[in-house]
């Protein structure tokens, strides 16, 4: 039996893409706020938490990958401090100024954008695509948490997190070779085939 259900998973991406995606592609009249879809958001995360706490050690590093997961880091954190936990946010991370915006959204004392933010802030290690989301992020950090930041890392309550660049693409040496290697290879296969016979017309 899978550990999230169907309608989970529906409720999940119901907060991914009313919410996050809009906000995060700073679409915000597409916005909406649910306290319900939050609330299975955060009960999706605690399911992968409790599903990944079965699996590693203290000496394992785990990564966590975009904005399916943003609470996530936190509560690999709370299994086990000595786990190394890395976050890679394969989106745009919006200037403090529209993340801070979730805040108008919500009436709760605590809105998810600071839950958000120190949850990531458990990660030893951040990625972000380009120096801008960076920059953003440290900005939301320093504007929503108070947080000491600095171009490379946010020091927050004590904890040090490395933010870095790291665009995802291809590696372009690597992609010719392959493709030199394949283009070789149907030459010699139709050359066998005309040699062998079964190419003829």
């Amino acid at each position: 039996m899978p550990f999230i259900t169907v309608f989970q998973m529906s409720q999940l991406y119901r907060f991914i893409l009313r919410v996050l995606w809009p906000l995060f592609h700073y679409a915000l009249e597409s916005v909406e706020y649910s306290e319900e879809d939050w609330k299975v958001y955060v009960d999706v995360n605690e399911k992968f938490g409790h599903a990944v706490k079965c699996l590693i050690h203290h000496d394992d590093i785990v990564w966590v990958h975009d904005y399916h997961l943003l609470v996530l880091p936190k509560l690999i954190r709370s299994i086990d401090e000595r786990i190394r936990v890395g976050f890679f946010l394969h989106t745009p991370f919006p200037s403090s100024e529209v993340f801070r915006y979730l805040n108008i959204l919500i009436l709760r004392a605590l809105p998810p954008r600071k839950e958000i933010l120190e949850s990531l802030l458990c990660s030893n290690l951040i990625g972000f695509h380009t120096f801008d989301y960076v920059r953003h992020f440290l900005s939301s950090c320093q504007h929503i948490l108070q947080a000491n930041v600095s171009p490379e890392y946010v020091d927050y309550c004590g904890c040090v997190t490395q933010v870095c660049v790291n665009p995802v693409g291809i590696e372009p040496d690597v992609f010719r070779v392959r493709r030199t290697r394949i283009s070789s290879f149907t030459r010699n296969r139709k050359t066998m085939e005309l040699i062998s016979g079964k190419n003829q017309s």
